[in-house]
């Protein structure tokens, strides 16, 4: 089977929230919006398909019930890999979010920090850095 996309759509009340943050800090574009529904894209390196990610309301009637609770932010994490990740550690300071992690560098070779969004998703924000010896492995 070939699938055309695959995406996380976080219930939440606080739809207009995360839409502005991913659009103004994380440079995400809407792609459709409905007053329950917002769905966003941000271009890939290289080009290809974007990454993806949607919003929706909570309790919305059209929906069967097990899609209508709000997202408790527990036991998801959203990784995001960039190319300089201490630009945007910058940018995101001054946004309205919380930091969970602040910026540093791993052992496995990562450089990352942990953010917190609106919707109450974990954003696991890395750069690939050269890891100390003991961690030296291929990574593709």
């Amino acid at each position: 089977m070939e699938f055309k996309s695959c995406f996380p759509v976080t219930v939440t009340p606080k739809l207009a929230e995360a839409r502005d943050f991913y659009v103004k800090y994380l440079g995400f574009d809407v792609v459709f919006e409905a007053d329950w529904y917002v769905q966003l894209h941000a271009p890939r390196e290289g080009g290809g398909k974007p990454i993806e990610l949607a919003f929706m309301l909570p309790d919305q009637e059209s929906q069967p019930p097990a899609l209508r609770s709000e997202f408790n932010g527990v036991g998801v994490i959203f990784s995001l890999e960039v190319e300089d990740v201490d630009s945007l550690y910058q940018v995101v300071r001054g946004a309205d979010c919380e930091t969970v992690v602040e910026l540093r560098d791993e052992p496995w070779g990562q450089r990352l920090f942990l953010i917190r969004d609106p919707a109450g998703n974990l954003l696991d924000v890395v750069e690939q850095i050269s890891p100390e010896t003991e961690y030296e492995t291929s990574y593709t």
